[in-house]
């Protein structure tokens, strides 16, 4: 029988199976070129594959900050820790640091004329934003799920206990 501390491992696990199934169908939806069936499952595999396991270290990163945030005992600080960690942690990491690293990348690489600009903001949006927003979205999931997999153990197990 599960119990109330496994529980919330349990729907962890539920939701890195449905990142890796997100990953896979988007990227088999996001490839158009590819010319025939077997050529889109391989490209799609290989690229699924890393960028799901990425999306499932993001859900457990963001349910590893969830926890420990749920340990400070002090209300006031904890809603005031949890704001500064969830407003900035998440959107330095996932926004902040790829952009930086794809303008310092321009800056020093490719001169700045007007045809580097178009290709430096197609290669901005594929390398940077794109996994950014979903990377920012799945730090989310992480630790909602694993706040809400909190709450509703210490419901189920607290009506097993008054039924008893």
């Amino acid at each position: 029988m599960m119990s109330k501390k496994t529980f919330p491992y349990f729907i962890l696990v539920l939701a890195s199976v449905g990142a890796m199934i997100f990953a896979l169908v988007f990227l088999w939806f996001m490839d158009a070129d590819s010319p025939r069936v077997k050529d889109q499952a391989v490209s799609t595999l290989q690229l699924g594959i890393p960028s799901g396991i990425a999306l499932i270290v993001l859900i457990w990163f963001g349910a590893g900050i969830d926890a420990l945030l749920s340990r400070i005992q002090k209300r006031s600080v904890r809603i005031l820790a949890s704001l500064g960690v969830y407003l900035i942690l998440p959107g330095t990491l996932c926004i902040g640091l790829p952009a930086l690293i794809i303008i310092l990348f321009f800056q020093s690489a490719i001169p700045s004329d007007e045809a580097s600009r178009g290709f430096g903001t197609g290669l901005f949006l594929t390398l940077a934003a794109i996994p950014a927003l979903m990377g920012f979205f799945f730090v989310y999931i992480g630790a909602g799920v694993n706040a809400a997999s909190r709450w509703l153990s210490k419901r189920i197990w607290q009506e097993i206990e008054t039924q008893n």
